[in-house]
């Protein structure tokens, strides 16, 4: 009797797959990635080795067969997991029986596992499967080896993660593979490898072109000094590095000439630059693409967030057969957001954990590390001590105001050995100083219209608030002096509307032109803008100190070495504070450490930022979930539910009546909901606003799911203020 794995499209069965080679091709195809991305390790290569053989050992079940063969047969006898993760524990292989329990579902809880372990569907089913097994597979389980004896649970938890990212890949690619031969698609194409030595041609001769319109001065004596001090540090072995560069001192060419070169002496496979808001990532992905010479080209260089469909326009096949490129991450380089890295890391569902064995031998661009949540920070260290130690990665912390990742007396879990790449002694922050930074007195606060007086004799200026309602308020009371020259920006604004308000507003600052914008922290970080004025609400310094890098970005004010920017910081008389522990907790540091005795901070000090932070840090639990703990005791699935950046991630809904793009979203979501949708939804991303839970039940009326997981807003979209704005803190809910 032959036994199946998949079916096929012909009725005598001539092109189903057989259980033994499905299990044969996932062992092989295990294996091949193995040695990619583990390279001689052999604990690895022998625990991978028994979950495929062993993930789906219960398909030999007579139900099973039955229910391929298209046979009504109860439920409970087509379950296949059990059997394999019985026998592995038999065998006293844990980390082999927690993979093949978790690759349909996700890795399990160990409760959870040992009730699997003792249900009937893995009892009955190794019982019935060994009965029938081929005499090939019969010989492999008889040869196979008792699992090891791991002492170090965190271990064991890491070893786990690894094997499993690599069967769920495998077995995705085999399955992918056996429907492509069915329906006649050609053979799959394989994935770019990384070209560092062209690229970082192309890149330098990028950077020097640009370098050569940009005046002489401090500006770009600073970047040639971050630049060659990359170049230089790339040289070294890999590890932990610091790149703690002043706002527009050029850390993202710089960095990105590090992780090639780096990459290049060291063999590492690809580049994964990660980002914690959209702006950055799109302005990033831009920036990469012109300095590489990559444009246009998708498959060296992946864009992967929750708002894009990653793949291609005629990638129906490879996307089936593969899986998502956005799962797999195999692109050369990769560009991604903070929930994607970390939440893949520390998750257990197969979609999101198949790319993490992709992440190995790898330069991992961390940018702007310093809004990784502190409540998280404790696990995230434990994860980048493992991405170096056994992901074989070169990791780079790249900021302006570098939180303290070192071991120190009461976090004893930091970070060992970190190389700064551009030593502090070299002064960039007192070279790039550009800004001056005024504090408010100690009991001062303004009303939305003492606010607006100040900044209207202003030409140009730039303010920003802590929350949505906030933002909009001011942005209705400046409108009434000056319509025309207004502007407002948060994430209520789909992307493509986001965009067009930055281009107008950069293209105005060029020119000379009025321009007042009033903004969320949505433009905190990383956006390429640059104001003469900046007025920011009382915020955590490290956000104070980021807005600040919206002024006077290229130095062109500063007179006799003396920094030509203003920087107002205010108390509103509201005080509306995001409703987030550790931005209340970042205002209150402020206000005692520094502004209660008299000091004010400025721009110049990355060593107030690290006293600042150490402070702000023992304000709270730094694991402050417990993840560490649940990792221990091998809970995944509750690991995976706690460690999430965004509490609620919301829905992605795509906003259908913003006048200027009223007949284009249309026409894509004619062609998202046709047979053939090509690349529609990815264009669509441009057209979503991110809307959390409780927003999609206040506004449902004007929602509607017009085909799976497309949800579409019909409802009012103002076309300066967008969709919503609220007392919530304006966070990029990009997942």
């Amino acid at each position: 009797m032959a036994f199946y794995a998949h079916t096929g499209q012909n009725p005598d069965r001539t092109d189903w797959q057989t259980l033994e080679a499905h299990l044969q091709g996932v062992v092989d195809l295990a294996l091949a990635k193995c040695q990619d991305s583990f390279p001689g390790n052999c604990l690895v290569r022998d625990l991978l080795i028994v979950s495929a053989w062993l993930h789906d050992l219960g398909k030999y079940r007579q139900g099973f067969q039955d229910y391929l063969a298209g046979m009504t047969v109860p439920r409970e006898s087509t379950l296949h997991k059990q059997a394999g993760a019985l026998l592995a524990a038999q065998r006293k292989n844990l980390i082999a029986s927690f993979v093949v329990a978790g690759h349909h579902g996700g890795l399990p809880n160990i409760q959870d596992l040992r009730e699997l372990l003792a249900g009937p569907a893995a009892v009955e089913g190794l019982r019935e499967s060994l009965e029938r097994i081929e005499p090939k597979i019969r010989e492999v389980l008889n040869t196979m080896p008792d699992g090891p004896n791991i002492q170090e649970r965190l271990v064991g938890e890491l070893l786990t993660r690894l094997v499993f990212s690599l069967l769920v890949d495998a077995d995705g690619e085999d399955t992918g593979e056996h429907e492509a031969k069915t329906r006649g698609w050609s053979p799959r194409d394989l994935p770019p490898k990384l070209e560092p030595e062209r690229d970082l041609k192309f890149l330098l001769e990028f950077v020097n072109k640009r370098s050569q319109s940009v005046d002489a001065g401090p500006t770009k004596d600073a970047r040639d000094i971050v630049l060659n001090s990359c170049l230089e540090a790339a040289e070294l072995p890999p590890g932990i590095y610091s790149l703690q560069v002043p706002t527009g001192g050029g850390k993202t060419l710089s960095s990105m000439a590090f992780a090639l070169k780096h990459a290049q002496k060291y063999g590492l496979r690809r580049v994964i630059s990660v980002a914690p808001y959209l702006t950055i990532l799109e302005q990033t992905a831009s920036v990469l693409r012109s300095a590489l010479g990559r444009e246009g080209d998708w498959d060296y260089l992946l864009e992967h967030h929750s708002l894009a469909d990653a793949d291609s326009e005629n990638s129906v096949e490879q996307s089936f057969r593969k899986g998502p490129r956005g799962e797999r991450w195999d692109s050369p380089i990769v560009i991604t957001t903070n929930v994607q890295f970390w939440e893949s890391l520390f998750g257990n569902k197969p979609g999101r954990c198949r790319k993490v064995h992709n992440i190995a031998r790898s330069v991992i661009l961390l940018d702007e590390c310093q809004s990784i949540p502190p409540g998280y920070f404790q696990p995230a260290c434990s994860m980048l001590k493992a991405l170096v130690e056994q992901f074989q990665c070169t990791i780079v912390l790249c900021t302006a105001t570098q939180p303290p990742w070192r071991s120190r007396p009461g976090f004893e879990e930091g970070l060992d050995r970190i190389r700064e790449i551009v030593p502090l002694e070299q002064g960039l922050f007192r070279m790039l100083n550009r800004v001056n930074i005024e504090w408010p007195e100690r009991e001062e606060s303004l009303s939305w219209e003492n606010l607006v007086q100040m900044v209207n004799p202003n030409p140009q200026a730039l303010v920003m608030a802590n929350t949505r309602n906030a933002a909009k308020k001011i942005f209705e009371l400046l409108q009434k002096s000056d319509a025309e020259s207004t502007f407002h920006l948060s994430t209520g604004l789909c992307p493509q509307h986001r965009r067009v308000i930055l281009e107008t507003v950069q293209a105005r600052l060029a020119k000379g032109f009025p321009c007042k914008l009033v903004s969320t922290q949505v433009l905190e970080a990383g956006v390429d803008i640059d104001f003469p004025v900046v007025f920011r609400e009382l915020a955590p310094l490290e956000a104070v100190l980021q807005a600040a890098g919206r002024c006077n970005r290229e130095g062109r004010l500063n007179q006799n070495g003396k920094p030509g920017g203003q920087v107002r910081i205010f108390r509103s008389a509201e005080r509306k504070i995001p409703n987030d522990g550790w931005y209340r907790s970042g205002i209150s540091v402020v206000e005692t450490l520094f502004l209660g005795s008299g000091r004010k901070p400025q721009a110049y000090d990355p060593e107030l930022v690290e006293e600042y932070f150490k402070n702000l840090h023992s304000q709270g639990n730094l694991d402050q979930k417990q993840i560490q703990a649940m990792r221990q005791n091998l809970n995944f699935k509750e690991t995976a539910e706690a460690f999430r950046l965004i509490e609620d991630g919301g829905y992605a809904v795509v906003v259908a009546t913003w006048d200027p793009a009223l007949e284009k979203v249309q026409q894509l979501l004619q062609k998202a909901k046709s047979p053939r949708p090509g690349n529609a939804r990815k264009q669509l991303a441009a057209y979503q606003v991110n809307i959390r839970h409780y927003d999609m039940e206040k506004h449902g009326a004007w929602i509607t799911e017009e085909a799976p997981g497309l949800f579409v807003y019909r409802g009012p979209y103002d076309n300066y203020l967008g969709m919503l704005a609220d007392d919530a803190a304006d966070q990029l809910l990009l997942i």
